[in-house]
């Protein structure tokens, strides 16, 4: 029985879509990202279950010890000589308790051989305990007895193979036998209509195949993925949970609520987010948790809160500049300095105004001081330009922890995060141009609650054109 999927990180994933510059590559990945985080694609996934009603599942062999007990063709033989009218589900409880009695007679065979006894001499003495009371409850080691000990040994050997075969039976009752993720990945071979597919579905479909061929689920698949495995194997929804709170949900998409939906049947949602704070591919120019039309409107009650209460008036004044609407978000009336835009054109000057600034913070007072970067590459590189100078962290996916002090961070890892000083390492127009970029540059500023430092190399980011230059103060190196 083979394992699942791994799925790939979605930060790596968002780093790649938003760093690759304009060009083929990244238009069909953003195509493909937006297409699979559709309804529409929910509904192209809903025509394939149809579908494998009459052909398309595949299945794993059942085997024990590299010994194939049912082949996965055998299996697929027996699911489709079942009624058709019957649902997926039905069909493959039927082929689960079909498995299960193979497995019987499997068992009952193999218990026969040589080293079933060899590694039932090997069992506890607490085994052999329970084997005696066993047969004294049978009446066995009696007078009148002539098979106890044939008898111990048979209850020995059921204990060997049990034990053996406990995983197996498990995995068969969960219905593991189905091979999901080829049912899935065999979505990506298949015809569709011009209308039902985005134009880049070829180039959508050659990527997606060799990524599972590599044993990986892309992270926009995740989601379909499980929608389409839960179909088949009838898991069933939380229906304790009564209410569902969904923080960041700008970065959600219509399928994920979808799926949140089917998970928690019969709870009620708020929903919180920030279009401006909208920093994944799925969320750029395509409809997501917040988009009014998914829900019906005498169900949901819509609330607009437009005060900041994180960072000072200073800097989100600065901020609401880079963005459109920006102007209706209220600042919070507590007063700092302005944030300050410092342009240098050496490594080396870089690398000392961060150091000047960060004993700055400390003598101010700050605690939480962070170098935000875009990308882990950008970090890691900071990060060992720094580690020898100064005490840092480097923040990376798998820390779970954030402590008092300096740290480098990527934007991504920093969403829903603040710091009472935050440094922007690198607000050049090289690093933050293009449109689908401008709600990321915007998060990053807003990671500070009463300092902020943009440093730029060469041309600044266009972003801050928007800027009125009294909202800043501005130095060159």
């Amino acid at each position: 029985m083979g394992g699942e999927l791994q799925l790939e990180n979605p930060f790596d994933q968002t780093e790649t879509c938003l760093t690759m510059g304009e060009g083929p590559q990244l238009k069909t990945k953003i195509a493909g990202i937006h297409f699979k985080a559709s309804l529409a694609y929910r509904d192209l996934i809903d025509h394939w279950l149809d579908h494998l009603k009459r052909a398309g599942m595949f299945f794993r062999d059942v085997a024990f010890r590299d010994r194939i007990i049912v082949s996965g063709k055998e299996i697929e033989g027996y699911f489709y000589a079942l009624p058709q009218d019957q649902t997926l589900l039905n069909r493959l409880e039927h082929v689960r308790d079909w498995l299960l009695r193979r497995i019987a007679i499997f068992s009952k065979h193999e218990r026969q051989e040589d080293w079933v006894l060899e590694e039932a001499g090997l069992l506890d003495k607490s085994d052999y305990k329970n084997i005696f009371d066993k047969l004294q409850q049978e009446k066995q080691f009696s007078d009148a007895t002539f098979d106890d000990y044939d008898r111990e040994e048979l209850l020995l050997r059921k204990i060997v193979m049990n034990r053996h075969l406990k995983r197996l039976r498990r995995q068969v009752k969960e219905l593991d036998f189905v091979n999901t993720q080829k049912v899935y990945s065999e979505i990506f071979y298949q015809k569709y209509s011009v209308d039902a597919v985005p134009k880049e579905w070829g180039a959508i479909c050659r990527a997606t195949r060799m990524r599972f061929e590599e044993g990986d689920c892309p992270w926009e698949d995740a989601v379909p993925y499980l929608y389409m495995k839960e179909k088949i194997q009838g898991r069933k929804g939380n229906r304790d949970i009564r209410h569902l709170i969904i923080d960041e949900a700008q970065d959600y998409s219509p399928a994920q609520l979808a799926f949140l939906k089917a998970a928690f049947p019969r709870c009620q949602m708020t929903i919180l987010g920030d279009v401006n704070q909208a920093i994944y591919a799925q969320s750029l120019g395509e409809d997501t948790m917040l988009s009014e039309h998914l829900y019906d409107s005498n169900d949901v009650q819509k609330l607009t809160l437009l005060r900041s209460y994180r960072s000072t008036k200073e800097i989100m004044n600065f901020a609401r500049a880079i963005v459109p609407m920006g102007e209706v978000i209220e600042p919070f009336d507590r007063s700092g300095r302005l944030p300050e835009w410092i342009d240098t054109h050496k490594q080396s000057e870089k690398t000392e105004v961060i150091l000047n600034k960060i004993d700055d913070f400390k003598q101010n007072g700050h605690e939480t001081i962070a170098l935000i970067g875009k990308t882990m590459k950008e970090c890691r590189e900071v990060y060992d330009l720094l580690q020898h100078r100064t005490n840092v962290k480097l923040i990376t996916q798998e820390t779970y922890q954030f402590d008092k002090g300096f740290i480098i961070i990527p934007i991504y890892l920093a969403k829903g995060i603040e710091f009472d000083a935050a440094i922007i390492y690198d607000a050049s127009a090289s690093n933050y141009s293009h449109e689908s970029e401008r709600t990321l540059f915007y998060t990053a500023c807003t990671r500070a609650m009463h300092e902020l430092v943009l440093l730029s190399s060469g041309a600044a980011s266009p972003f801050l054109d928007t800027v009125p230059s009294e909202r800043y103060t501005r130095m060159q190196l």
